[in-house]
Parts: C-alpha cells; sequence; structure tokens
C-alpha cells in the first residue's frame, strides 16, 4: 500500500536491509562482491551481497522476491545500521520510492560535504567531482583514502577496472605484479590468500596471466614509470626467475621510488628471529630457521628449509626442496636447484650454479657453475 503522507509518499511492502555487525568490535564493514545489478528483478533466496568484517564475511540473501535496489558500491566502507539495500514489491513502490528520495533531495541540497585538507588537494589535483565522490563513499566526511577508492573504481585510475576484478578494501595493500606468464600466476595465487594484500595490475609487454580477472598492461617497464600514478598501488614484487634481469627490474623500479612488499604464502612459517628485506618471495610449506637473514628481491620455492642462522644475499633462487643445514651461507644473484642439499656451515658464493639434487659438502667460490652430472 502507498499512502501520501504530507508532501511525501509513503511506501509499504518493501523490505530495507541494513549493515549489520559481523564481529562485536566492528564499527563498520566493507561491501564486498555485489551480485545483482540494481532495478533488476530477483527471486526469494537469490543472492545480492557479499559483507566483509574484521573477522570474517556474510552472504547476504533477499528474503523476498521483487526488484531490488542496490545502494552501496563494491568496495565501499559503510557504517553499521546503513541501508545495503532494498526489495520492492513491484515497479510501482520503486518508482514512488524515487519520487520521494528526489524531494529529500531537493529540500538539502544545500547540503555541504566535510573535505579533509590532503582530500581537498587530492580532488583538485584530479579534477573530480566531489558530490560523485560523496554519493560513492555514503560518508559525510570525505577522506584521502576516499578519493583513491574512488579513483580506483572509476575511470580515473590508470588502469580500467575489468567485470568480476578483485575488490577494493581501504586497509588491503594493491601489489604490481612486475613480469607475467606462468611465475606470475603463483603470485597472484599467493595474493589471493593474503588477508592484507590485492592484486593491482600485472605489467608484461608480451605474456599476461592466467587469470582473465586480472588485468595485464602491455607495456615497456621504462614507458610505465615515466608516465605511472604513484597514488595507483602500493607496491611491488617480481615474477621473473631470470636472476640478471630480475636485479635489474628490481634496481630500475626502486630508482623510481616504488616500494617492494615482500609475499609469503600463508603455510610457509619464519622461525623466530629471523631477517628479512624486501621483494622476496616465499611459497607454499617453506620455512626459514630462527636467526637468519634473508635480503632483497629473492624467490624461494615451495618446500625450501633453510635451517637456522642461514644467509641468503639478494636476487637469488632457490627451486622447491631445497634443504640447507645450519650455517649455511647463501650469496647474492644464485640459483640453487630443486632438491638441492647444502651441509652445515657451507658457503655458497654470488652468482653461482647449483644443479637440482646435488649435495653441496663444501664451500662454492664466486662465480661457479657447476655442471650436471650426466
Amino acid at each position: 500500500m502507498i499512502k501520501r503522507e504530507g508532501s511525501f509518499l509513503k511506501v509499504n511492502h518493501m523490505v530495507e536491509v541494513l549493515a549489520e555487525k559481523l564481529n562485536t568490535n566492528d564499527e563498520s564493514i566493507f561491501i564486498g562482491e555485489v551480485y545483482i545489478a540494481s532495478e533488476t528483478e530477483i527471486r526469494a533466496g537469490q543472492i545480492i551481497m557479499t559483507i566483509e568484517g574484521s573477522k570474517g564475511t556474510k552472504d547476504l540473501y533477499s528474503e523476498t522476491s521483487g526488484l531490488v535496489f542496490i545502494r552501496v558500491n563494491e568496495g565501499q566502507e559503510v557504517s553499521i545500521g546503513s541501508l545495503l539495500y532494498i526489495v520492492f514489491d513491484n515497479i510501482d513502490e520503486f518508482e514512488n520510492y524515487k519520487l520521494l528520495q528526489e524531494n529529500k533531495r531537493e529540500q538539502n541540497s544545500d547540503v555541504e560535504y566535510n573535505v579533509t585538507e590532503k582530500a581537498r588537494k587530492l580532488i583538485a589535483e584530479k579534477k573530480l567531482d566531489v558530490d560523485r565522490i560523496a554519493k560513492f563513499t555514503g560518508k559525510a566526511t570525505i577522506t584521502s583514502k576516499d578519493v583513491l577508492s574512488f579513483m580506483q573504481r572509476t575511470e580515473h585510475s590508470l588502469i580500467p577496472r575489468k567485470a568480476n576484478s578483485a575488490r577494493f578494501r581501504y586497509d588491503l595493500e594493491r601489489v604490481l605484479v612486475i613480469g607475467g606468464g606462468s611465475a606470475a600466476d603463483v603470485l597472484i595465487n599467493v595474493i589471493s590468500l593474503s588477508s592484507d594484500k590485492l592484486i593491482w595490475v600485472v605489467i608484461d609487454k608480451n605474456n599476461p596471466c592466467s587469470y582473465p580477472e586480472v588485468n595485464t598492461l602491455t607495456m615497456d617497464d621504462e614507458e610505465f614509470l615515466r608516465s605511472f600514478d604513484k597514488e595507483s598501488f602500493d607496491s611491488a614484487i617480481i615474477s621473473i626467475g631470470d636472476l640478471g634481469i630480475r636485479k635489474k627490474l628490481f634496481e630500475l623500479y626502486s630508482s623510481f621510488g616504488i616500494s617492494f612488499t615482500n609475499l609469503i604464502h600463508p603455510t610457509a612459517l619464519l622461525e623466530k628471529g629471523v631477517n628479512i628485506g624486501k621483494g622476496n618471495f616465499i611459497d607454499a610449506h617453506s620455512r626459514i630457521g630462527v636467526f637468519s637473514i634473508i635480503g632483497n628481491n629473492n624467490w624461494i620455492a615451495a618446500k625450501v628449509n633453510l635451517d637456522h642462522h642461514n644467509a641468503l644475499g639478494d636476487s637469488s633462487l632457490l627451486g622447491p626442496g631445497v634443504m640447507t643445514s645450519g650455517l649455511v651461507k647463501i650469496g647474492s644473484g644464485s640459483l640453487v636447484g630443486a632438491g638441492a642439499s647444502i651441509i652445515p656451515s657451507v658457503v655458497i658464493g654470488d652468482n653461482c650454479f647449483v644443479p637440482a639434487g646435488s649435495v653441496i659438502v663444501n664451500d662454492i667460490p664466486d662465480g661457479t657453475r657447476m655442471r650436471i652430472k650426466p
């Protein structure tokens, strides 16, 4: 039933769904995936969206059939009790509701938004519409994080957003993967398992990753670095296994002020006292023993075991299943093949190659490339 009260229309027979706490300490939640387009017909039991709290997620399903009107955006942070969506019995109820909202907006057309100084500068620099940002965030006070979120989700982003791409949250670290192909697939898989990271884009002129929902930027690294927006992402990591190229790219991106992240699989174990640099990848079920030192830009594959008080330099690669004893040192730019074993206190120099399956019992000088036995 629709009743007129004064100059407004009161709409009955509609279901309003509000943001709820997923944890007792939550003051707000994030909107995850939104599965239904606004102003479309739905049936009872159909999934509408996913919400994310500090300790979990929840799928929201429609309790009734009708016409859904979505009031939030993917990636948006909303306060507990905020209106998420409404389900109307029919199109007439929906049209009357819109009329009601238009009347309210006309009465409050002079409302001004609170914008922080940092957000105001960013809005002016990027020539953005503050009304669109306010509508996107649903907040009375707009911060610089809100502006960056808006840019990430609209045409103002450096990289166009694809449908069904990864969700954006303010507290997630947006990671650039340097290099495509199968190695990028490995990194993206670990990022997807991370609780604090989000894949931003892969950059590779020739090789995209295998995930259709992840953007690949097909341009040269130097061209990208000359044109990129520092606010678009937070950190980077290199997927390329060629150690010479890996080192050059790390130095090139670092010279432009790019921050590198450590990407560690959730099943990997770093024992007490481990000291780790930046730009390192540590894959599934690997272990770094107590008081070991890991440099920068290393690739440590799955099921590697570095025992206590080991040291690893920069831009090196340890293949799957490498096992070292205590007090082993491996230099920079060295490759240790899959399944190699190294006895205690051995020193492997810089730019060395250790074949897969080797058992190393003596020190290896810098630049040594061991032969693979027939």
